[in-house]
């Protein structure tokens, strides 16, 4: 997997990404998901999706989305480039891997590690998602899922 997560890498510093994350004012950031929720229609979805991958990289240990894809750790949460939030309480993150540099577990256990690292102090964090940059893996994780968080 480290080859492929490298060269992962490789393809998210050469298509510019360091604008897909964060509280980015650019206009190249990604357009907020579609929702019939009324946080997402009032504008405040992407804000607090943003917010949410702010505090991932402070709770990783990163300062900058650029610091993350340089640390090569192998771990998904590594090459988490975007996040966007289709509801309330719910927050998707892209991870700039394909379907073939993971597989279904990794990517369900990175989910409850984001989960673990931002819903500790933020508690409208309901679900954390991670879909891989092709969409060919999905994994989650509920609040309930941590025992961390778990009331």
């Amino acid at each position: 997997m480290r080859n492929k997560l490298l060269i992962g890498l490789a393809v998210a510093a050469s298509v510019g990404l360091t604008a897909c994350g964060g509280s980015s004012d650019s206009a190249s950031s990604p357009a907020p998901a579609q929702s019939t929720d009324a946080q997402a229609q009032e504008g405040g979805g992407q804000k607090w999706a943003d917010k949410q991958y702010d505090s991932f990289l402070l709770n990783y240990g990163v300062k900058s989305q650029e610091e993350l894809l340089s640390q090569n750790s192998g771990s998904v949460q590594s090459y988490l480039v975007s996040a966007e939030s289709p509801s309330t309480g719910t927050v998707v993150f892209t991870a700039q891997l394909t379907g073939d540099d993971v597989d279904q577990a990794e990517v369900d256990k990175a989910a409850l590690a984001v989960l673990n690292l931002i819903g500790f102090s933020d508690d409208e964090v309901d679900r954390v998602e991670i879909v891989t940059a092709d969409s060919k893996i999905r994994g989650a994780a509920n609040r309930g899922d941590s025992p961390l968080l778990s009331k």
